[in-house]
């Protein structure tokens, strides 16, 4: 039974030590590239490469299925990817994206719950309406939820943060926003700006249309 219990705690103390490599990430000044990887043998060619941070892109998980990044994979597909990347980014965090949360609000915070017990240092969760899209192949035809909606999505995510830590799994919840090629870039500011009231860890606009 100590071996056990033992055991369970080396795995806890992993995950938060994952989330707490990133908040150290974070803190440190300048830019940090992140590449994105699809699988555990691109998770390991980069962390040997030297990248401090790395981000399991939904896209590229959908693309080694022979899948366009339309909302098709499943909760259950991208956690259990995520599991095997977080073993061979070795002591490199991982950040999973989330997409939409895989349903709603419930669904959401299991998506959440899943991917932070699973070892990742940090979920996105987007803005987008499902079925969801490559974002820079819908262009202005992204399709959006409206910005209440999108709101409540980040709160359910906070909360399901607060249940994985609860657990003993240390994650940071990243709020992210689709809008800006639909709806403008003020739209997209004040998504970022009410995510970041709310609590959100880290907030971020994609597809953004140049350096101003």
């Amino acid at each position: 039974m100590r071996i056990i219990l033992l055991l369970a705690a080396i795995a806890r103390c992993s995950a938060i030590s994952a989330a707490g490599k990133l908040r150290a990430v974070l803190r440190a000044p300048g830019a940090v590239v992140c590449p994105g990887v699809h699988d555990a043998l691109s998770t390991r060619v980069f962390a040997e490469a030297g990248a401090q941070v790395l981000f399991l892109s939904g896209f590229g998980v959908s693309a080694c299925r022979g899948e366009p990044d339309a909302g098709i994979i499943t909760r259950v597909e991208m956690e259990e990817t995520a599991r095997q990347c977080v073993r061979a980014a070795g002591d490199v965090p991982l950040i999973v994206d989330g997409d939409t949360g895989f349903g709603g609000a419930s669904n959401l915070r299991r998506t959440v719950r899943g991917f932070a017990a699973a070892g990742a240092s940090a979920v996105s969760i987007e803005d987008q309406a499902f079925p969801k899209r490559c974002t820079f192949a819908a262009g202005t035809g992204v399709r959006v939820v409206d910005r209440d909606a999108a709101v409540a999505r980040v709160r359910a995510a906070l909360r399901a943060r607060d249940e994985a830590k609860d657990a003993g799994h240390d994650v940071l919840v990243i709020a992210r926003t689709d809008c800006r090629a639909a709806l403008g870039l003020d739209e997209a500011i004040a998504r970022c700006a009410a995510f970041e009231a709310l609590g959100a860890d880290i907030v971020y606009a994609e597809n953004l249309q140049g350096r101003d």
